[in-house]
């Protein structure tokens, strides 16, 4: 191999070893973002919950009295 063919092999390696980082950089940072959706998702359903949870209990308590 000449010198000039090992760097334009060398060079093409790298970036295609740049383009796979920025890929995974890329997925890793929408499935990051994905997760933060569903954990708020699931925050909102559980504090409606407690929420619906403590109405009734008031309810129940102004029932009684």
């Amino acid at each position: 191999m000449t010198v000039q063919t090992e760097k334009k092999t060398r060079e093409e390696t790298e970036e295609a070893i740049l383009e796979m980082l920025r890929m995974m950089i890329t997925k890793t940072k929408a499935e990051i973002e994905n997760e933060r959706k569903a954990r708020e998702g699931t925050e909102e359903t559980l504090l409606g919950l407690l929420e619906d949870t403590c109405n009734k209990l008031t309810n129940a308590g102004q029932i009684h009295q």
